[in-house]
């Protein structure tokens, strides 16, 4: 009889009540539900972070393509189109370079324009046509490949930096005009860009130096990017 009861109570405590299995169900369920509900937390961030970086990635790409396709331009006297640079606050135009991808480096009439989609979000676009299209077919330009350079912008501003301006000042706001429209190229053009309220992206002020020159007395400085006289 004794034996018996020990062995009762050994097997009594060797096992699990129902109640401790209904706790240990209830910590199981609220352990996996905490591990899922951290998982989608993780992906959530690791999207948005994705999703900011892909956005200040698309200002720095912008910037440099910018940029670089200012610097090349060419004056007016150079091109087959004969206009120069034409530009005012809210859209340039000018010859230069084409992009590998679009134009395999041949000359191209380049156009930047702010342009409003039907969804309402406005979007730097560039325009590319071959630069031996006619000059006086107002279509040449604005029929040829377009892409969307920055999107979903509140507003732009270009302005133009006259030859007669010393370099060292292009940061000051006096000196600079909103158009331009001379076979002469400017010294320097200015963009700034501002985005809709809550937009986390910032446009540094991007401003470029013309490099080309039809100054047959040029002798070029390769480290100062500029003619030396």
């Amino acid at each position: 009889m004794h034996k018996h009861r020990i062995r009762s109570i050994s097997s009594a405590a060797a096992g699990f009540t129902l109640i401790e299995l209904m706790v240990a169900l209830a910590l199981t369920v609220l352990t996996s539900l905490s591990l899922v509900e951290a998982s989608r937390f993780c992906q959530r961030a690791y999207e948005r972070v994705a999703h900011r970086g892909a956005q200040f990635q698309q200002v720095y790409a912008a910037q440099r393509f910018i940029r670089s396709a200012i610097e090349t331009a060419y004056p007016g006297n150079q091109s087959s189109f004969g206009q120069g640079l034409r530009g005012s606050a809210s859209a340039l135009e000018f010859t230069a370079r084409g992009p590998l991808a679009i134009a395999a480096g041949s000359m191209t009439r380049m156009r930047f324009d702010l342009v409003q989609g039907s969804d309402g979000r406005r979007d730097l676009e560039i325009r590319i046509a071959p630069d031996y299209a006619s000059a006086s077919d107002a279509r040449s330009v604005s029929s040829g490949t377009a892409q969307a350079v920055v999107t979903g912008i509140e507003s732009l501003d270009w302005s133009y930096r006259s030859l007669h301006r010393a370099e060292d000042d292009l940061r000051d706001d006096a000196g600079w005009s909103a158009s331009w429209d001379s076979p002469e190229l400017p010294q320097a053009i200015r963009l700034r860009v501002t985005f809709p309220e809550g937009d986390p992206r910032h446009w540094p002020e991007l401003i470029a130096v013309t490099r080309v020159t039809d100054r047959a007395d040029c002798i070029f400085d390769a480290v100062a990017q500029r003619c030396r006289r």
